[in-house]
């Protein structure tokens, strides 16, 4: 019967409020602050893993290019030893 009641009051929109025995609002207040305070450490640490991320990003383009760098420098150095050697290789040797 009450289920009915409930389910016509719903129907009219009017607010169904149910009461249940075991309910503790002190203990659902603590479970429900523990909750924010969790929610918001961890939306704190993520936001800290996203500064993380775009810091690691951008010191990744600069190693990148370093890298490049680098590589275009010892391009040119073994240039330079690869014509040192033909230059060895053509002189005549004096005894």
């Amino acid at each position: 019967m009450q289920r009915a009641y409930r389910e016509r009051l719903k129907q009219a929109g009017k607010a169904v409020k149910l009461v249940d025995a075991d309910f503790d609002s002190a203990e659902q207040r603590a479970w429900v602050a523990k909750l924010h305070e969790d929610l918001g450490n961890a939306l704190r640490n993520l936001e800290l893993r996203e500064q993380d991320v775009a810091r690691l990003q951008e010191r990744n383009g600069y190693l990148e290019s370093e890298l490049k760098l680098q590589g275009l420098h010892l391009t040119g150095a073994l240039k330079d030893v690869l014509v040192l050697k033909r230059q060895l290789a053509q002189k005549p040797t004096r005894r």
